[in-house]
């Protein structure tokens, strides 16, 4: 009797669905009464990455999961070195900074002999309060500005490199892209561990962007190959908040290594783990390319048993998956070229789209400012009157390990409640809008966060270090919060053009936001904490304001976008 009742709406709705797809992307129904539909809808091909069998999916997942997790840690911890890095390039030994007195020492000028290093007075730094401009002003000290280029271009790098892997990964695979990016980016860590110069050093550090660029779209899409739209923000999440678990082992650890064996060593040991995560991709996964009709990307199919919630997998036309159906390369479609060169329109097309513009400055700034953060908050906490010892700097990673489990349950798992609450409660018609709910507290979060890291970077000696940690901590969480929340709201209002809205939502904020890494050392160093992370809590609300447009006009919006569907996007579904 339930299933008779449903009858009629359920038609009812899918004849309005089908007017409204004409002309709206990302509009479609999830829900079959209480029944979640499977959006996108899986074929009935076993290769299909959707029809992959839970436990190799599960150990693909966790294969690109623990890649990304090292790239991207290794980028942040090594960019966190700003005062060792700053000693080095000065002609200083960073085991300084194990002195009693640490940084305040050195910036003194106070600069006793210690093991294996040159000793002796130096002449004193800067009588200055900011530790940053002290730093600066060391004797022989290369510009702050330069230094900082170890950190900054591989921001900038990051972001360039995926629109060329988007492309790539559309005409060869998933799967050789990837492979590829392990290759550079642990063969390239051992570059920066031998090199003998800060511009080489700065060289490496590009090249292993390139390689930890993967994280920033491709892994995203592949994840989103193997997963439904009712399960995106949790596994999106997923790929963000397991940088948390990474991070704090190798973070905690790093100080050691640097204060007590040389920063090389780190790089050296960073290599090897990311060799380990290169073998687990080369070995656990398998390729995710695949092509669906509009209508499979809508949750439909004409041919289906109306009884089954998905085509029964045809093992009989087909045969079973084999090793070289999963690991081979060129799989799924080939070398198709055409196709590599219809994502590149894509990718430039969608930059046009309002959603798409939104997110990539939401994104960027809240980069900037939460790399910025990470990039400063090593010399505070060096300096009087908090004076942390060197090899205790790696107990800042607990921020934004805390930070990541707030990710993964608030930016993942409620995420995905709220707007499959929301979805429900609108009849079952999925509107990617829904997602817009799921930005209002991160941002909210990062405005508080700004806040409490200038007050805790420059009324040292009235406050707790807490509340510089706690800064770094909500930055962290808005910074990848958001993250999520742009990249699943932008594949789901163009899901024909999931490669290309990534690149730009994940990728182009890499490019602005490395104006905003690039300068804030120096923006640091001329007008304080404070007042730096006052002007950017502003910038974070300031970007709240667009939010009730996009819930009003959003769908008018994807409207107006409908060209990139007719155009861009032929080629480039998959």
């Amino acid at each position: 009797m339930k299933d008779t009742d449903n009858t009629s709406p359920v038609s009812k709705m899918d004849l309005e669905l089908e007017h409204l797809e004409s002309v709206t992307q990302g509009t479609t129904r999830l829900y079959d009464g209480a029944f979640i539909r499977l959006v996108p809808m899986p074929s009935n091909h076993p290769d299909d990455p959707l029809n992959m069998r839970s436990y190799r999916r599960t150990l693909a997942i966790i294969s690109v999961l623990f890649y990304g997790a090292i790239a991207i840690a290794m980028q942040q911890i090594m960019a966190s070195f700003l005062p060792v890095f700053m000693l080095e390039y000065a002609g200083l030994d960073p085991k300084l900074l194990n002195n009693p007195g640490g940084l305040n020492g050195v910036l003194a000028g106070r600069l006793g002999p210690i093991q294996g290093g040159a000793g002796g007075p130096l002449p004193a730094a800067s009588g200055s309060s900011n530790p940053l401009a002290a730093l600066a002003a060391i004797p022989g000290a290369q510009p702050l500005s330069r230094v900082n280029f170890l950190a900054s271009f591989p921001v900038l790098m990051v972001g360039l490199s995926n629109y060329f892997l988007i492309p790539l990964a559309v005409t060869f695979g998933r799967r050789p892209v990837m492979i590829f990016c392990g290759a550079i980016a642990w063969t390239a860590c051992v570059w920066a561990g031998r090199s003998t110069s800060l511009s080489s050093h700065i060289a490496a550090r590009c090249i292993q962007a390139i390689g930890a660029g993967a994280v920033e779209s491709l892994i995203p899409l592949i994840v989103q190959d193997m997963s439904f739209i009712h399960q995106r923000n949790r596994a999106i999440g997923m790929v963000w908040a397991s940088q948390g678990v990474i991070t704090i082992s190798l973070g905690i650890g790093a100080n050691y290594i640097v204060s007590r064996i040389s920063w090389r060593w780190l790089y050296f040991i960073g290599a090897i783990i990311t060799a380990v995560s290169w073998l687990m991709i080369i070995f656990l996964m398998p390729e995710t390319r695949w092509e669906r009709s509009p209508s499979e990307l809508r949750g439909e199919k004409d041919d289906l048993d109306p009884t089954k919630r998905r085509p029964d997998i045809d093992y009989e036309t087909y045969g079973r998956p084999t090793p070289w159906s999963e690991f081979g390369f060129f799989r799924n479609g080939g070398v198709n070229a055409k196709a590599g060169l219809e994502a590149v329109v894509g990718i430039m097309s969608s930059l046009t789209l309002p959603a798409v513009i939104y997110c990539v400055i939401m994104n960027a700034v809240l980069l900037g400012i939460s790399l910025g953060a990470s990039l400063t908050a090593t010399t505070v906490l060096l300096a009087p009157p908090y004076n942390w010892p060197f090899s205790s700097l790696g107990l800042l990673v607990i921020a934004p390990f805390i930070a990541s489990i707030f990710v993964a349950v608030i930016g993942g798992y409620l995420s995905d409640k709220t707007t499959n609450y929301l979805t429900k409660k609108s009849g079952g018609v999925r509107e990617p809008e829904a997602h817009l709910w799921n930005f209002i507290f991160p941002l909210l979060a990062g405005v508080v966060g700004s806040v409490l890291y200038g007050v805790g970077g420059t009324l040292v000696e009235t406050v707790h270090w807490m509340c510089l940690l706690s800064g770094i901590c909500l930055l962290t969480f808005s910074f990848l919060t958001v993250n999520v929340q742009a990249s699943v709201f932008c594949i789901e209002s163009y899901p024909t053009l999931a490669g290309p809205v990534l690149v730009n939502v994940s990728s182009f904020r890499n490019i602005i936001g490395f104006a905003f890494t690039y300068g804030i050392p120096d923006w640091v160093a001329g007008i304080g904490y404070l007042k730096t992370y006052g002007i950017f809590a502003a910038i974070i609300a300031l970007m709240m304001v667009p939010l009730p447009m996009f819930f009003l006009y959003g769908k008018s919006f994807r409207k107006w976008g409908g060209f990139a569907n007719n155009s861009a996007a032929n080629g480039v579904k998959n």
